[in-house]
């Protein structure tokens, strides 16, 4: 097998004498690099080499390039939120009625605006990251049988009303949800199970119980955590089961 010529590299020849990687540090050294959007300024990575249009950062900023106002402004122009079917055949830029929609993720609730000529569809989520996040919490739910479901704006909203973890009382740039039954234990996966926690509380916690929990950090010489007085969303039948 032939090998790249640069001294000291032996990866598979690509072209002209090169691996891929001296190939590409040699004729695409502009294939990754930040430029700013043309409509807000934002820094984005451009993918491939020259810039044939002009690039944007998001698809809100797709529709002000293309009407050349915020579509906030005139929502006549965003279509209705309706199921479509993917199609191979990108639709004609004059159906402006149904090229962009506005939505809320499904996960975060954020508002965002997608263009229907690229995704052909009616998106759920604003972004792969949350879909793929709620893919992952239903997946656990599944493995554990757990019933309910819960969304990362419901746990924001809760972490906003005490301020902080729900254990400790710390605010946290990694603040997780916490199942205060544990899915492994018989508890659910719906938001009345719930409760948002700082990293180290949620892996001290583990699958214990907060009695148990309680008992555990007394044994090893720590402080006692406990549920803040301010949560109020969890069920009787959840508190009679934390008591027991």
């Amino acid at each position: 097998m032939k090998t790249c010529t640069i001294d000291g590299c032996d990866l598979p020849l690509r072209a002209r004498g090169l691996c891929a990687r001296h190939w590409n540090a040699t004729y695409r050294k502009d294939q990754h690099r930040e430029v700013p959007c043309t409509v807000c300024g934002k820094m984005v990575v451009k993918n491939g080499p020259g810039l044939k249009r002009r690039v944007v950062c998001s698809d809100r900023c797709r529709y002000f390039l293309t009407f050349g106002h915020d579509i906030a402004e005139h929502r006549e122009l965003v279509g209705p939120v309706v199921r479509r079917k993917p199609s191979r055949q990108s639709a004609p830029v004059s159906d402006a009625i149904l090229r962009f929609v506005a939505g809320f993720c499904e996960w975060c609730s954020t508002s965002y605006v997608f263009d229907l000529r690229i995704t052909g569809t009616v998106a759920r989520y604003c972004s792969v990251g949350c879909a793929r996040r709620s893919h992952q919490m239903r997946r656990r739910g599944r493995e554990h049988s757990a019933s309910g479901i819960y969304t990362w704006s419901e746990v924001i909203r809760i972490y906003l009303a005490i301020g902080g973890c729900a254990y400790c009382g710390e605010r946290t740039d990694d603040m997780q949800p916490d199942h205060v039954i544990p899915l492994s234990r018989g508890g659910s996966n719906s938001i009345t199970n719930i409760v948002p926690s700082c990293g180290p509380c949620n892996a001290d916690k583990r699958d214990l119980y907060l009695h148990e929990w309680y008992a555990d950090r007394e044994r090893r010489g720590l402080a006692p955590r406990i549920l803040d007085p301010r949560i109020n969303h969890l069920t009787d039948a959840y508190l009679l089961a934390l008591t027991a």
